[in-house]
């Protein structure tokens, strides 16, 4: 049953997410979501650039998966789009769904998540019916990262290590394979 689920895990996160993917609203309503955290305001001001994931949805029960599709902006302007994968081990529960920001301190840390050079792991959270503001650390590595839990039921004690698969727009203002 678990390779079971594994092999579907990978065949749905490994697909291209953003082959006609356009930059959406929701974008908008989760960037307007971290603004309201007022712990956030000094990230805001002080990064480079960010990344918006509006919707990251992550499922296990052992073994388990995360992937959600995102919008990178530089000076708050819309440059480009990002797909993150997700695959966790360890003692895992159910799923929830949640957004997260990626704040990026200076154009080197923005030019290595451009050129796929960005991954980071290991991870552990309860997750229960909460919603509301995540924690922030200062900027480590160039980057500080946020989450605000959308909903969801579950545990979560494992190691995972999230990857990110970066393009910028195209000249009609799209993310295209």
């Amino acid at each position: 049953m678990k390779k079971l689920l594994c092999i579907i895990l990978l065949t749905i996160f490994s697909q291209s997410l953003y082959s006609e993917w356009d930059p959406n609203l929701d974008s908008d309503s989760a960037i307007d979501r971290f603004r309201a955290e007022k712990d956030l305001n000094i990230y805001f001001k002080k990064a480079y650039a960010y990344v918006i994931f509006p919707r990251i949805v992550k499922v296990g029960f052992g073994i388990g998966g995360a992937g959600g599709l995102g919008e990178i902006y530089e000076d708050n302007k819309l440059i480009g789009c990002s797909k993150l994968s997700q695959a966790k081990i360890g003692f895992i529960w159910g799923g929830n769904s949640y957004s997260q920001i990626i704040f990026l301190q200076n154009k080197e840390t923005l030019n290595k998540f451009m050129e796929g050079k960005f991954e980071f792991g290991a991870d552990a959270s309860g997750q229960f019916f909460t919603k509301g503001g995540g924690v922030v650390a200062s900027f480590k590595d160039g980057m500080a990262i946020s989450t605000l839990t959308i909903r969801g039921l579950g545990y979560d004690a494992s190691l995972a290590g999230q990857a990110f698969n970066s393009k910028k727009l195209n000249k009609d203002g799209k993310c295209r394979r």
